[in-house]
């Protein structure tokens, strides 16, 4: 009925549940994975941008999840709009509920709401009949973008760690600086000439940054701006970097605050 990739996803059969009617296969496919994406191609070789980032970030969660690759069957390819009142592709199922598509994906992984959705749904229902007791060993999370772009010769494998002295070499001049400290955490300690983003402002500060410029994401420890970083380069953004130990690394190595 599937078949297990060599990533974290199981593609469903596409003639499964032939016979039924649309939103009757529709529901036999969201209960059969916790997690559930309808996209364009499969986890290995996904046919859309859009469907290659919402693959690239379920990789990272790190959970287990199946596919439907609607290519295979225009019956759902045009019932599942109905289905969700959702007009486009990918769609994300979790927990039997409907998440939303591709940007509002990426912004739910950027805040970390992604991850404890999925945790949570997992915990709850565990990760559905398609899955073997196999599948659930979590993998190193892969990066389906940065390989495109290995193959290509564009852009970067992953966002790139840069320690407090490889950044005071390069200059802290030749990047794009961005804040992504919670708002208590920036009153605290300000930094002067760098800008500040929340992680849900991620989505739209994507379109407004150059693609082809250096930026960097710092933040208190280093995982949030990891994550922010993640975001970027999900979105298409080549040369994005966060820093090494975050400002208290910063401050620890250089005995000084950083400023733009």
């Amino acid at each position: 009925m599937q078949s297990h990739n060599a990533l974290l996803g199981v593609t469903v059969d596409p003639t499964s549940g032939a016979g039924l009617d649309v939103p009757k296969r529709m529901q036999r496919f969201i209960n059969g994975s916790t997690v559930m994406l309808f996209i364009k191609g499969t986890a290995d070789q996904p046919m859309c941008g859009f469907s290659a980032r919402v693959i690239d970030v379920f990789n990272r969660v790190g959970k287990p999840y199946a596919t439907f690759n609607i290519l295979d069957d225009p019956e759902i390819r045009n019932g599942a709009k109905e289905f969700s009142s959702w007009p486009t592709f990918p769609q994300i199922y979790v927990g039997g509920e409907f998440v939303g598509g591709c940007d509002i994906g990426l912004e739910l992984y950027a805040n970390g709401e992604l991850e404890t959705l999925v945790n949570e749904a997992v915990d709850a229902k565990g990760l559905g009949p398609l899955h073997s007791e196999a599948a659930t060993e979590k993998p190193a999370p892969r990066s389906l973008l940065s390989e495109k772009s290995k193959a290509t010769g564009e852009g970067l494998a992953e966002a790139r760690e840069l320690s407090p002295a490889k950044l005071e070499l390069l200059g802290l001049e030749n990047f794009i600086v961005i804040d992504v400290r919670a708002d208590e955490e920036r009153a605290a300690n300000a930094l002067q000439g760098v800008r500040a983003a929340s992680m849900g402002e991620l989505a739209a500060l994507s379109h407004e940054l150059p693609a082809d410029h250096n930026v960097l994401f710092v933040a208190e420890e280093s995982k949030r701006g990891l994550r922010a970083a993640d975001f970027l380069v999900a979105r298409g953004h080549r040369h994005v970097f966060y820093l090494k130990g975050g400002l208290e690394g910063w401050t620890a190595q250089k005995g000084k605050p950083l400023v733009g």
